[in-house]
């Protein structure tokens, strides 16, 4: 009821005014992560070959690589919205930088200071962040409250962002128009609020979800399209054109496939 107003919007001019917001809450997230790496110590475990090989998820760690290829398309489209197009690489630029930094530092403390001793990466049925995992100091009780509250809050500000881009490219590539009608768009964000509720109702780990997608928009933005525009535009011979072709979608099929099937398969 709260999200479907906003993913509703036909412009991203009300979405970007109330989404800094979401800095602020990033910010208090990465705070909580900080104190509570702190309060866990590090674990001498994490520096072992075992630990730092992980050889299970070498492979599964390729789909979300190949998210980042998806997020950065979704970039082109946010950029259209711009009101100063000429601050776009340098906003860019500082965007890449600090989303890099945030992710490295959550996952590298995550790892090198492990909530209660349990490793969120290695363990099925564990948490995969500091917000669901018992914190052994009680006094950041408080902070962990406020991080849970600016999760949800990030929420509200960004999947109405990244429903909107969804959106404008799927009825641009269907009917040529961004926001074709209300109601077109109404019936796309019902579906789409309600696979993602589904998800979320299912108790998938979001450890899980990320590679999924991420394989699967591999597979289809980075491997498949490009595949098939430079396979008809090439200047090469016929059978080396099929070999490009098959190559690069049969990469782009084994990353998906590593995303779905057992980790034992691959380690």
């Amino acid at each position: 009821l709260v999200l479907l107003p906003l993913c509703s919007m036909p412009t991203m001019r009300l979405l970007s005014k109330f989404n800094w917001t979401g800095v602020v809450a990033v910010i208090v997230i990465i705070a909580f992560s900080a104190f509570s790496a702190a309060s866990n110590g590090v674990s001498t475990h994490a520096f072992t070959p075992e630990a730092l090989m992980r050889s299970p998820l070498n492979l599964r760690v390729l789909g979300t690589f190949s998210l980042s290829f998806f997020i950065q398309n979704c970039v082109i489209t946010i950029m259209r919205s711009n009101a100063t197009p000429t601050n776009n690489r340098s906003n860019l630029s500082t965007a890449f930088v600090l989303v890099y930094v945030c992710y490295v530092f959550v996952g590298v403390t995550a790892v090198i200071c492990p909530p209660c001793g349990v490793d969120i990466y290695m363990q099925p049925a564990a948490s995969t962040s500091f917000l669901g995992v018992p914190q052994p100091n009680p006094a950041i009780t408080p902070l962990l409250v406020m991080a849970r509250v600016a999760v949800v809050l990030q929420c509200i500000t960004v999947y109405p962002v990244l429903l909107f881009v969804i959106r404008a490219q799927f009825f641009t590539a269907l009917v040529r128009k961004p926001y074709p009608g209300w109601l077109q768009v109404l019936v796309f964000n019902v579906v789409a609020i309600g696979i993602t509720s589904a998800v979320v109702i299912s108790g998938a780990r979001t450890a899980d979800v990320l590679p999924v997608t991420g394989g699967f928009s591999s597979l289809i933005c980075v491997y498949t399209i490009p595949a098939l525009v430079k396979w008809r535009h090439s200047a090469s011979s016929g059978l080396w054109r099929y070999l490009e072709l098959g190559g690069l979608l049969s990469l782009g099929v084994l990353i998906a496939s590593v995303q779905i099937l057992p980790s034992s398969l691959w380690s």
